[in-house]
């Protein structure tokens, strides 16, 4: 994985793809024919567009999980966590903290980071 920082001072990480779902980011190779050794390693970036949120809260020795059921038209009807997309000139924790707001009204929460939590390519865009 490299970390670069640009000439807007965004920090960016771009993280080596060894395997597609073929076993190569290009088209697929036959399963009867190796992959070329000697050839560089493609580079996908990773572009962050949203945030997903997970609200817990400690009840005596137990935590519980916030789901919310979607009403709206993307995943409507489906239970899922708090969620949404980062709006132009906003950091991803204030988005998480809007997020948090606008969809259950609930101002006041301590946040934490976690390594990972949703990755998904794209191969329109080619980015991660």
């Amino acid at each position: 994985m490299e970390h670069t920082t640009n000439a807007q001072g965004v920090s960016q990480v771009n993280q080596t793809v060894q395997t597609g779902l073929s076993g190569s980011i290009h088209p697929a190779i036959p399963s009867n024919q190796a992959a070329p050794t000697d050839s560089p390693k493609q580079t996908v970036p990773i572009r962050c567009e949203g945030v997903a949120v997970v609200l817990l809260k400690k009840c005596l020795d137990d935590y519980h999980v916030l789901m919310l059921k979607r009403a709206g038209r993307m995943l409507h009807g489906e239970w899922c966590y708090i969620g949404g997309g980062i709006e132009h000139g906003e950091k991803a924790w204030e988005a998480a903290l809007r997020e948090i707001r606008e969809e259950t009204g609930i101002t006041e929460v301590r946040l934490y980071t976690s390594n990972q939590f949703e990755k998904f390519y794209s191969p329109i865009e080619d980015y991660i």
